[in-house]
């Protein structure tokens, strides 16, 4: 028979430290004696407790191969976004670059050197755009 001291927390509280959940039985006492595990109760109740921790462990490792498998995909769609910027920069600068270069005829060797730069940009850009997409 249970007492009211029996669901007293024992005085050094280490039982308690891990309860998280079920605030209302975090003062009972978790130590089962010889006689309360021979209960047919006791075991039924400790079966039905392991077969959903059980459920509740293939669930989350269900979960944590979603997750790695997520992850991946996110990792490798930066990656693209990375490279897509970068080529897209390339070809942004370099039109700009070609754009700038008429306003450039009073220096004749700046003209040439914008132009072929501006141009050697954009077709870099194009190609990494065809072969590495």
């Amino acid at each position: 028979m249970a007492y009211i001291s029996d669901l007293e927390p024992p005085e050094d509280n280490t039982a308690l430290r891990n309860v998280k959940g079920r605030q209302a039985l975090s003062n009972v006492r978790r130590e089962l004696s010889e006689d309360e595990m021979k209960s047919p109760a006791v075991q039924r109740m400790l079966l039905d407790e392991l077969d959903r921790l059980e459920t509740e462990v293939d669930e989350l490792r269900q979960f944590k191969g979603k997750f790695h498998s997520a992850d991946k995909d996110a990792a490798v769609l930066r990656e693209r976004l990375h490279a897509s910027l970068a080529r897209d920069g390339g070809l942004i600068f370099g039109a700009a670059i070609i754009g700038v270069a008429p306003s450039l005829w009073s220096i004749p060797p700046a003209t040439w050197i914008a132009a072929s730069v501006g141009t050697a940009l954009v077709l870099c850009a194009l190609v990494a755009k065809r072969y590495w997409s």
